[in-house]
């Protein structure tokens, strides 16, 4: 039953935060630094240690997909939750 719950909750934050197409993912998060819009460096590592709120950002979500729960999720893999 937990385990249930907590893949409802993986999913509901991948659908949240816009879980893209499978050609749009290669689902690896980024080695290097990157710029948020902001100006500030940061490193996957930092959504790592925090993802619910850095995965609230683009730039977090586009670099991290793998922390970030964005990674491409199939409609079948969704039906068979379902059924």
């Amino acid at each position: 039953m937990v385990a249930i719950r907590t893949l409802h909750g993986i999913l509901a934050f991948a659908i949240l935060f816009g879980a893209k197409a499978e050609s749009e993912v290669t689902c690896e998060d980024s080695t290097t630094q990157f710029l948020l819009d902001n100006g500030m460096k940061r490193t996957c590592l930092r959504a790592k240690k925090d993802p619910w709120m850095q995965c609230k950002k683009r730039e977090m979500r586009e670099n991290c997909p793998k922390t970030c729960l964005v990674c491409a999720v199939s409609a079948d893999f969704v039906l068979r939750l379902w059924s």
